[in-house]
């Protein structure tokens, strides 16, 4: 999974958790609130001043928010043999899905 999108996942639960939307977010780090949008939805590559100013704004530290961004063991092995036997163009265009698919949920919960 791609690490811009892991990394806005991550700043996304932990702004939710917080009760914060995306425009308090922005005001809060001092960035535009469709930056943040952007930001988790994995569009934009932050820099590391962004990151700082969001884990700020989050109370949480720039260690932290890395460490819950790492991409966690795959214990989805009911999953598995379904994807034993395809391309890897093909597990591409279906982990872009499942990342799609879940940041659209993401969006509408």
């Amino acid at each position: 999974m791609d690490i811009k999108f892991r990394f806005g996942q991550t700043i996304r639960k932990l702004r939710k958790e917080r009760g914060m939307t995306q425009e308090k977010l922005g005001e809060l780090s001092g960035l535009h609130a469709s930056y943040i949008g952007g930001m988790e939805r994995g569009e934009r590559n932050p820099s590391l001043k962004s990151l700082q100013k969001i884990s700020a704004a989050l109370e949480v530290s720039l260690t932290d928010t890395f460490a819950m961004t790492e991409e966690p063991e795959l214990a989805r092995e009911s999953a598995v043999p379904y994807f034993t036997d395809i391309s890897s163009e093909d597990a591409e265009f279906l982990r872009d899905l499942i990342q799609r698919l879940l940041a659209w949920k993401e969006d509408k919960g």
